[in-house]
């Protein structure tokens, strides 16, 4: 067979199957570190909270810098309803190698730019900080998801997003376990310092990674006809006889184009995950300071006291990520699963306030681990593999359109109740909704006949058996 000829560019193979490259748990090993890094960056203000209070004491009141850092958050998502878009179109266009190392350098420059606008004390400089910060960090999951995805779907693919939800976890522990203890013995711009020294080993991973990658598309497209494999995956997926190869080779569809191409499940599975997301980490936002108000007081003791607490929730969802992944994986039932996140999370909530918290944010991180391991991994069984980089912008979107606003809402409840406790009502409300929207998935996912679990897609199991069935058609 002959080989494709290179015309020197680093093309997108979208429709390669890449589950039997004997290396693929490696790519992984160096792969599942770019998210830590990642995470790390987001929870630097959480993590820092009652420092950075302190650190402003002299030019805001308490109530002006429950505002202005509830903003960090608001702005983060707000910018990120809109470029993973960006994102996304060029990940459809140019593939997952380019953009996933820009994402992770956006993370480096982000955090930088952060610590700058720490040490002059300037939330101008910190929240465009924040926009770029949160490009990498909100870009950076989704295409990590698209660029392991090949190599993992059709056996491990919930195993795999678990265990990137295992070090995203570990990432988020290190933050709310060592800034607060670095703020206390080195001062506050070494604590929002140390994320970019983590983000350098994040892009060495991430060079490492893509050059796997190259190498085992390299191997496989020795041997393969791959725009016969592409149009026989499509032809499956369609479920057609024939495909005109004038059809399947359209020089350009417009975002609107694909999106109107999504089932209704897809939908709901982005709205439920939008309202879990706010839920979980608007908590998150406000944790040490909720902790510290309602349970610990307020000394320099107690922000390490709560940062160690929410390093459990942490380690909860890292840990229980990869086990719900693999059941999922094994068995199927996301739709069951969110169902059971969203009770979690709407019965965390109400507890905080009223138990000693340590039960409710066991819960709460198993709703998160539920919510990375079967919704979120669920996405790619619901969109054709070249749409996969704007689908996950869409998701991206949806959850930073609500996110952008749900934590002004939380901070605006603080300030004027002076207590954290109508703030917490309203975050067990949105995980109330989380709970309406997972029964409606179920509901749809049935009259589906289980399309979210990836029944209905006939996936081959490599692509050398592509090839074998593709010319065994041809001689007949």
């Amino acid at each position: 067979m002959e080989n494709k000829k290179d015309d020197g560019k680093d093309k997108t193979y979208h429709f390669l199957n890449k589950g039997h490259f004997k290396f693929r748990w490696i790519l992984l090993g160096f792969c599942i570190w770019i998210v830590a890094g990642a995470f790390f960056c987001f929870d630097v203000p959480a993590a820092l909270h009652n420092t950075l209070k302190q650190h402003f004491s002299d030019i805001l009141t308490d109530g002006e810098f429950e505002i202005y850092f509830s903003g960090l958050y608001s702005i983060y998502s707000f910018a990120n309803i809109f470029l993973p878009f960006i994102t996304g179109r060029l990940r459809d266009a140019m593939g997952d190698r380019m953009i996933l190392l820009q994402t992770v350098s956006f993370v480096f420059i982000g955090q930088g730019l952060f610590a700058y606008g720490v040490m002059i004390k300037s939330f101008i400089v910190m929240y465009l900080a924040r926009i770029i910060l949160g490009w990498g960090i909100e870009s950076v999951q989704p295409i990590q998801t698209s660029f392991v995805s090949p190599y993992f779907k059709d056996d491990y693919l919930g195993l795999t997003i678990g265990m990137n939800t295992l070090f995203a976890g570990f990432g988020s522990v290190a933050t709310m376990y060592f800034c607060p203890l670095l703020a206390l013995q080195y001062g506050l711009l070494v604590a929002t310092s140390i994320g970019c020294l983590f983000n350098l080993f994040c892009i060495v991973c991430a060079i490492v990674s893509t050059s796997i990658d190259k190498c085992a598309e390299t191997q496989m497209l020795k041997n393969i006809d791959y725009e016969k494999v592409k149009y026989m995956q499509l032809a499956q997926e369609e479920e057609q006889p024939q495909i005109n190869e004038q059809n399947i080779q359209q020089s350009e569809v417009s975002t609107y184009e694909q999106m109107k191409t999504y089932p209704k499940l897809f939908w709901l599975v982005a709205i439920y995950f939008g309202l879990n997301y706010s839920s979980v980490l608007g908590f998150i936002n406000i944790s040490v300071g909720f902790l510290t108000e309602r349970w610990l007081g307020e000394d320099e003791e107690s922000e390490l006291k709560a940062g160690e607490m929410v390093a459990i929730m942490w380690l909860i969802t890292g840990f229980f990520t990869p086990i719900f992944g693999f059941i999922a994986d094994k068995y199927g039932g996301r739709a069951s699963h969110c169902i059971i996140a969203g009770i979690l999370c709407f019965v965390s909530h109400i507890t905080l306030w009223y138990i000693y918290p340590f039960l409710s944010l066991i819960a709460l991180g198993t709703a998160n681990a539920i919510a990375y391991a079967s919704p979120w991994t669920g996405v790619v069984y619901l969109v054709r593999p070249d749409y996969l980089g704007k689908a996950y912008a869409v998701v991206v979107g949806i959850y930073n359109g609500l996110f952008s606003i749900f934590p002004i809402v939380v901070g605006v409840l603080r300030a004027y109740y002076g207590s954290y406790y109508y703030s917490q009502l309203f975050l067990s409300f949105l995980g109330f909704c989380s709970l309406i929207a997972a029964i409606l998935i179920k509901i749809e996912d049935v009259k589906q006949e289980n399309l979210i679990d990836g029944n209905k897609i006939i996936s081959a199991t490599s692509i050398e058996d592509n090839c074998k069935q593709n010319a065994d058609g041809d001689q007949i």
